[in-house]
């Protein structure tokens, strides 16, 4: 049973991410010397940023931003890509959940890993009602929220690396019956 398991979470990490790969990425050399309307997916990781670069939001017609490995606190203005489906911000330096991210209604894709000051998803993420998949791996993040399960579309969500006692993971378990839950063995930690 487990290496079906397996097999399954491969074939559908495999999908996600190859669906990912045949996208034509723009890195931020590129963008100075291309049509805004051709642009529809930009790579910007690893270019130690703090903060978003201005020629980014000449590109309204955006649906997949890699902001990964950098150095970002926030990502304001986010919620100018209203096409945004696939937005990758891991292993950055946010200091919060942006709330921005709540306005985007296209999103499906949501990685936020290995920002570890990240501590809560706010209720407003009920506005992304085609969000497929969100990556919390190595989060602080202590609970979800209730509206979360408003979320029909949601099929994974990855909590492996947070720290959450049995209970509250019982208490996921439940609230999500219908989402596969990433988590690693529950803490004996107390919340």
């Amino acid at each position: 049973m487990k290496n079906i398991l397996v097999i399954i979470l491969i074939t559908t990490c495999n999908v996600v991410f190859s669906q990912v790969e045949k996208v034509n990425y723009y890195t931020i050399d590129q963008l100075k010397n291309v049509s805004i309307d051709s642009v529809f997916a930009i790579n910007l990781s690893k270019k130690k940023l703090k903060k978003l670069p201005e020629i980014l939001f000449k590109f309204k017609h955006i649906q997949y931003l890699d902001l990964s490995k950098n150095q970002l606190a926030d990502i304001d203005g986010i919620e100018t890509f209203t096409e945004l489906q696939y937005l990758n911000v891991e292993k950055n330096k946010l200091e919060y959940f942006p709330k921005g991210i709540c306005q985007l209604v296209e999103l499906t894709t949501l990685i936020l890993n290995r920002n570890v000051y990240i501590d809560q998803v706010p209720s407003c993420i009920v506005n992304c009602q085609k969000l497929k998949f969100i990556d919390l791996w190595y989060t602080s993040i202590e609970s979800l929220p209730q509206e979360m399960t408003e979320i029909k579309t949601l099929e994974k969500i990855d909590l492996s690396g947070v720290q959450i006692d049995q209970d509250s993971q019982t208490s996921l378990k439940k609230m999500f019956p219908k989402v596969r839950l990433i988590m690693s063995p529950p803490c004996n930690c107390m919340k």
